[in-house]
């Protein structure tokens, strides 16, 4: 199978929104998914990168943990040498509303066990210089602990997948409700190339889709809670693999001392 690192589900065609606290048994016929309205998301990030210390750039996404920290995977964080800051409250990237907060980085912290690439432990946590400030537009988003997760979850981000292996990045936030697969049909999906199945969920493959996954670190959210995290997926537009939030539950809690 092809791999490819950055994965986001979106469909733009639907636009109507769901509640996440009726998504466990919502059947799979009845996928929806469009353009964010505002407040929708407010644990959504923006993790953006200097690229001339002055201008940034938005990466990836992230989900709102506490005050003072938030998590992303690795992947977006990785080398951790580069100048980063999170935008928080941000619906539309070309656009700074009045109840945007931006936020400088205190410190990076990367699961000690997470290599580059295609691998397990894609999880980091981020400390910032400042506190936020919760809001309409700025919330935390509890972790989950269920080690049991599977049906139908909300993912958002501003970046999407083609089925030509083309990368889009829009100025809008783009959400989709995609399913989660049970920890077994995981386990088969990933075999004995990927011995971690237990460290991550998957997401049913949106193949027949014009749009699929693009971005790292999108929240993936069930009845209110963090479940995952995006972190790469099987190309074209196959099953996607999410960092599982409650397999990294001691890490998380070690580190954000303010949940």
């Amino acid at each position: 199978m092809h791999k490819i690192i950055v994965v986001f589900y979106t469909v733009l065609k639907l636009c109507f929104s769901h509640s996440s606290d009726d998504l466990q048994n919502l059947d799979q016929s009845v996928i929806a998914g469009g353009k964010a309205s505002r407040h929708q998301f407010p644990y959504q990030v923006s993790l953006q990168r200097s690229i001339d210390g002055s201008e940034y750039i938005h990466i990836c996404s992230g989900a709102i943990l506490s005050l003072t920290w938030v998590a992303t995977t690795a992947y977006c964080v990785t080398p951790g040498d580069v100048n980063y800051r999170v935008v928080a409250g941000i619906l539309n990237k070309d656009r700074y509303d009045v109840d945007v907060q931006v936020a400088p980085i205190e410190k990076i912290v990367i699961h000690p066990e997470y290599q580059r690439g295609i691998s397990h432990s894609d999880l980091a946590v981020i400390n910032l210089q400042t506190t936020l400030m919760f809001t309409k537009a700025v919330q935390p988003i509890p972790i989950s602990s269920d080690e049991d997760t599977w049906g139908a979850s909300m993912l958002s981000s501003w970046k999407v997948q083609t089925q030509l292996l083309k990368s889009f990045s829009f100025s809008h936030l783009y959400y989709m409700i995609i399913f989660v697969s049970t920890d077994y049909e995981c386990e088969m999906i990933l075999g004995n190339t990927y011995d971690f199945s237990e460290k991550v969920l998957c997401t049913e493959k949106t193949s027949d889709h014009l749009f699929c996954p693009g971005e790292s670190g999108s929240p993936l959210v069930s009845n209110g809670y963090l479940i995952g995290l995006t972190s790469w997926g099987f190309i074209p537009c196959g099953v996607t693999i999410h960092t599982k939030i409650s397999y990294f539950l001691d890490f998380i809690i070690k580190h954000v001392t303010d949940l």
